[in-house]
């Protein structure tokens, strides 16, 4: 197989690991939070990427891993509504 064909194999891979990964988080998702991330960040991609992957903004971790505890929600909440409202800090 060519270098290139191979290369592709893995990058789709990669990319097909990670919705998969994805969806799986967003099962566990309230509508709330679906709803507020909806809201600030647009299409249900962008949605779907920004609660799945880790993010800076929350110490690296995975937003919808994090939003299973009261304090870890309130924190995703938080940042999202700051993405919603342009405050950053």
């Amino acid at each position: 197989m060519a270098p290139a064909i191979t290369d592709l194999q893995a990058v789709l891979h990669s990319d097909i690991e990670e919705l998969r990964r994805g969806i799986e988080l967003l099962q566990t998702a309230d509508i709330e939070l679906i709803k507020v991330a909806r809201s600030a960040l647009g299409g249900p991609q962008a949605v779907a990427r920004w609660l799945s992957l880790p993010n800076p903004s929350l110490q690296n971790a995975v937003p919808l891993e994090l939003a299973q505890t009261p304090k870890g929600r309130a924190a995703v909440l938080e940042s999202l509504n700051q993405i919603r409202y342009g405050m950053y800090s």
